[in-house]
C-alpha cells in the first residue's frame, strides 16, 4: 500500500507535492541517508566541472597548443593536466580554485538543514560546505575521505561521507578519469561500505544528477543482490523530464518534483503544510488520467506526421489471366523497377507489398506528391514505347497525418 504526504507549498516554484509517508517516516527514524551533489554547491557560487575544465585545459594549452579540451569531459582533462604537469601539481591547482571561491561563499539553508537533521551525509562534492555549516550549528561530525577513516566511525557524531575526496586534504581527490576507473581498487572499503548502506537504508538524492557511475553502480548490485527487498531511493527535482523519471523508476528511485531548500523547509520547518492522503485505491478517474499523462508522453517524443502513398496497378489482374504468370510477374517486375528509384529519390521508403499493390512512406506532402507526378511521367514515357498490351497504368492515392 502507497500513503502519501502532500505538501501544498507556496510561493515556491511547485505549490503542491506529495512524497511517500514511508520515505517521511525513515527521515524520523534516521534510517534515511542523503546524497548531495554538485547542484547544492552550484547554488552558492562553488565552480561546476565545466568551469574548472576550461581553467585547467588553458593551462594544458600553454604547453601543448593543439590541445582541446572544449569537448572533452572534466576527468578527462584532468588527467591530461596530469599527464603535462603532475599529480601534486594537479591536486593542488584544483584545491586552489575551489579553496578561493570557498571562503567568499556563503553556507546554504539547504546546507544547514541537511546536516542538522540527517545523521549521514554521503556527497561527491569537494568543497567542504557541509563542515563549515555543522561547524556554525555546533554539530559534532566525522568525515570519511579514504577506507581506513571507517574504522574511526562514532555513533555521537554525523557521518560526512565525501566519495571524491575533499581539497582540505589534496591528495585524497578523486578527479581523473585514471582514478575514477581504478576506483574499486583504491577504494574497495568505500564502496562495500556504501553498499552495505543502500541494502539497509533509503536514499535521498538532493541536488543530485544521478550520472556517477560508482553510485549507479552500487545501486545496480544492490538490487541484482536484494531484488524487490531493495530498499526505495528517492531524487528531489523539479526539471526531470518524465522520460528521465520512468527510467529513474525502474531503477528503483522515486522522483520528488520540488526545489530542495522548498522540499526540506516543508520537511522541517513548517509541518503544518504537511496533509496526508491515501492513494492506495486509486479512482478509476485517477487511473485515466495517469494513463493519459502516459501517452502524452509517448504522443510528444515518438509521434511524428508522414505522408503515405499507395498505388495500385491498373488491369494487371486480367494481364496475368491472359498471359500467365511468368509473364505478369515480368510486368510486375518491370513496375517496381520503375517505381523504386523514384521513390527513394523523393525521400519515401517502401512499407509493404501487397500483390501488385504498394505501401509507401514520406516525411512531408510535397515530396509524396512530387514523386507522384514524377511517377505518371515516367509511366508516360514507357508506355509510348511499350509493346501492345504490356503498358502499365497505376493509380496513386496520397494521405497525410499523425503515425
Amino acid at each position: 500500500m502507497l500513503s502519501t504526504i502532500r505538501i501544498h507549498l507556496s510561493p515556491g516554484k511547485v505549490d503542491k507535492k506529495e512524497i511517500p509517508l514511508a520515505l517521511l517516516n525513515d527521515i524520523k527514524r534516521g534510517d534515511c541517508i542523503v546524497v548531495a551533489g554538485a547542484g547544492l554547491s552550484a547554488e552558492v557560487d562553488m565552480p561546476l566541472a565545466s568551469e574548472l575544465m576550461k581553467l585547467l585545459g588553458s593551462d594544458i594549452k600553454k604547453n601543448v597548443s593543439e590541445y582541446d579540451y572544449e569537448f572533452e569531459s572534466f576527468p578527462n582533462v584532468a588527467r591530461a593536466y596530469e599527464i603535462v604537469f603532475d599529480r601534486v601539481h594537479l591536486c593542488q591547482k584544483v584545491a586552489e580554485l575551489l579553496q578561493s571561491r570557498e571562503k567568499q561563499a556563503s553556507i546554504s539553508k539547504v546546507h544547514q538543514i541537511l546536516i542538522k537533521n540527517f545523521k549521514t551525509i554521503v556527497t561527491t562534492n569537494l568543497d567542504n560546505l557541509f563542515e563549515k555549516a555543522a561547524d556554525q550549528l555546533g554539530v559534532p561530525y566525522f568525515v570519511i575521505r579514504r577506507d581506513k577513516d571507517i574504522a574511526f566511525l562514532t555513533q555521537e557524531k554525523n557521518t560526512i561521507i565525501k566519495i571524491h575526496g575533499s581539497i582540505s586534504e589534496p591528495d585524497t581527490l578523486v578527479i581523473t578519469t585514471s582514478d575514477y576507473d581504478n576506483y574499486d581498487i583504491t577504494h574497495p572499503g568505500i564502496i562495500d561500505f556504501l553498499t552495505s548502506l543502500f541494502s539497509r537504508k533509503t536514499f535521498l538524492f538532493i541536488g543530485y544528477s544521478l550520472r556517477d557511475e560508482h553510485f549507479r553502480r552500487i545501486l545496480s548490485t544492490v538490487n541484482h543482490y536484494l531484488g524487490g527487498f531493495s530498499r526505495k531511493a528517492y531524487a528531489v527535482d523539479p526539471y526531470v523530464d518524465k522520460i528521465k523519471e520512468m527510467d529513474l523508476a525502474d531503477r528503483g528511485i522515486i522522483v520528488i518534483r520540488s526545489e530542495a531548500k522548498v522540499f526540506l523547509e516543508a520537511l522541517f520547518e513548517k509541518p503544518e503544510e504537511l496533509i496526508v492522503s491515501d492513494i492506495s485505491n486509486p479512482s478509476i478517474e485517477a487511473l485515466l488520467k495517469i494513463r493519459n499523462c502516459i501517452d502524452d508522453v509517448i504522443t510528444r517524443h515518438y509521434e511524428r506526421e508522414v505522408s503515405v502513398m499507395f498505388t495500385d496497378m491498373v488491369g494487371s489482374t486480367a494481364f496475368f489471366a491472359n498471359r500467365g504468370d511468368i509473364n505478369g510477374l515480368a510486368l510486375l517486375q518491370k513496375h517496381d523497377d520503375i517505381l523504386f528509384p523514384l521513390i527513394r529519390g523523393g525521400g519515401g521508403e517502401l512499407v509493404k507489398s501487397i500483390g501488385d499493390g504498394r505501401l509507401f512512406t514520406f516525411s512531408n506532402t510535397n515530396n509524396a506528391v512530387n514523386s507522384a507526378i514524377e511517377i505518371q511521367k515516367t509511366l508516360a514515357g514507357y508506355n509510348a514505347n511499350a509493346r501492345p498490351g504490356e503498358d502499365i497504368h497505376i493509380r496513386i492515392g496520397i494521405d497525410t497525418g499523425p503515425v
